[in-house]
């Protein structure tokens, strides 16, 4: 189960920072998820995007 509590900002050395908002506050296993974002100053051709459980794991 994946919960989120809030928008977050994902801030980076090497790129802009992030801001993602979710569809639904919480996620059980076999939901879809959107996500959508705006990315300002987008210089970078890849985006990568890391999803954890609540105990640390990598979805």
């Amino acid at each position: 189960m994946l919960i989120v509590l809030f928008p977050i900002t994902i801030p980076s050395v090497f790129a802009d920072s992030i801001l993602l908002e979710f569809d639904k506050s919480e996620y059980n296993t076999g939901d879809s998820m959107s996500i959508s974002g705006h990315i300002s100053n987008y210089k970078m051709p890849v985006i990568a995007l890391s999803l954890y459980d609540p105990e640390g794991k990598i979805l």
